[in-house]
C-alpha cells in the first residue's frame, strides 16, 4: 500500500510538470523552448507546489493522467483518473496555481466520482486529446 500511495505521489507530481511544459507548447508561446530543470510555474490541482493531497472538488484532483489545450479557445482539459472525469479549466491564459475547474465532464457535479460506463459517464479516463478543429 505504501509503494501504491508513493506511485501515485510521483506521478501526480511527474504529471503536474509535464502539463506545464505541454500548456506552454500552444503556438502563440510557441517562442518559448523549456530546458532541462526548467522550475514549473503553474501547478493544477492543489494550491501550490508543496501540497501533494488527493481531493474530489472544483480545483482538486486524484490521479490526473493526461492533459490537453484545445487550440481554437485555449481551454485546458485534464483526465481526473480516480475521478473518472474530466475537467475543462478556462483559458490557458487566465489560469493561476490552484485554479477552478469551470466544467466536468463524466459527473454530474464538482464532488462526486462514480464510475460509470453510460452515455453521460466516464470510467477512469487515461487520455485526452483535442483535434486541429478543438474537438475532444
Amino acid at each position: 500500500m505504501l509503494t501504491h500511495r508513493f506511485g501515485h505521489r510521483f506521478v501526480r507530481s511527474a504529471f503536474i510538470a509535464l502539463a506545464l511544459l505541454l500548456l506552454v507548447s500552444i503556438p502563440a508561446l510557441a517562442a518559448f523552448t523549456p530546458s532541462n530543470g526548467q522550475a514549473a510555474t503553474l501547478v493544477l490541482g492543489q494550491s501550490n507546489f508543496t501540497s501533494n493531497a488527493v481531493h474530489i472538488t472544483q480545483s482538486g484532483m486524484d490521479y490526473p493522467t493526461s492533459v490537453a489545450v484545445d487550440p481554437t479557445t485555449h481551454k485546458v482539459f485534464v483526465a481526473d483518473f480516480n475521478n473518472n472525469r474530466v475537467l475543462r479549466f478556462a483559458s490557458v491564459y487566465a489560469l493561476a496555481n490552484g485554479a477552478a475547474a469551470e466544467a466536468v465532464l463524466g459527473q454530474t457535479n464538482f464532488t462526486v466520482n462514480f464510475a460509470q460506463t453510460a452515455l453521460n459517464g466516464i470510467y477512469r479516463p487515461w487520455d485526452v486529446l483535442v483535434d486541429a478543429s478543438g474537438r475532444l
